[in-house]
């Protein structure tokens, strides 16, 4: 048997990673952890106001989708690639247009 312990309140409910290596469990403590099947704490993940009364992944297993007492929806994106091209556009967006960046500085994303 393993024992899971780290959060606050009330669990509501535990789900599945679609490979069977994650599971994720949501409270009334506002978070969804994360746990490796191993019983390893992966992640905290905290957004929400209100208790979370379902949270579960997509079929590919690379967005985790919580739902709060609110009604609040939050999709939180485990896909790496796609967040290193979120943060590159931004940062390329910051260094094109912020006023206190030099126009030598302006150019150095524009050949990736």
């Amino acid at each position: 048997m393993q024992v899971f312990q780290g959060h606050q309140d009330k669990i509501l409910g535990v789900e599945f990673s679609p490979d069977g290596q994650v599971i994720v469990s949501f409270s009334r403590d506002k978070t969804v952890r994360l746990w490796s099947i191993n019983n390893q704490a992966r992640q905290v993940i905290r957004g929400h106001n209100t208790c979370i009364l379902s949270a579960s992944f997509t079929a590919d297993g690379q967005t985790l989708i919580s739902v709060s007492v609110d009604g609040i929806v939050k999709f939180w994106n485990f896909d790496l690639e796609d967040l290193l091209a979120c943060g590159w556009n931004r940062v390329q967006d910051y260094i094109k247009t912020n006023p206190t960046v030099s126009q030598s500085d302006r150019e150095l994303c524009d050949n990736i």
